[in-house]
């Protein structure tokens, strides 16, 4: 766990973890949904705002997500150049697989 914490952990097993939790995470509302759907009551005002605090945390995993794989490319990327992260930057592209970074 302490490897963990400090980032001496492979890029690999971090996307494995990642990945899991994702998955955890989305059966865990697919199952909130299934239930909501099967009850007879309506949702009402607090059933509206349930969803909507779902889809605000679902927003903010998923850009931690991105931040954090965006944060591992340019920490990587800084170790094997030899170059500071300020010096690294992704310009463009930072949402999808194939970015395009800038080492001066």
């Amino acid at each position: 766990m302490e490897n963990l914490l400090k980032g001496r952990v492979r890029p690999s097993l971090v996307g494995l973890l990642q990945s899991v939790a994702v998955a955890s995470y989305c059966a865990l509302v697919g199952a909130f949904m299934f239930y909501i759907s099967r009850t007879a009551v309506q949702p009402g005002y607090l059933g509206i705002f349930l969803m909507l605090v779902l889809l605000v945390f679902s927003a903010a995993v998923t850009g931690t997500l991105v931040f954090r794989a965006n944060s591992a490319v340019i920490r990587l990327l800084s170790e094997y150049f030899r170059k500071p992260k300020a010096n690294v930057k992704i310009v463009s592209s930072p949402y999808s697989k194939e970015k395009i970074v800038e080492i001066p």
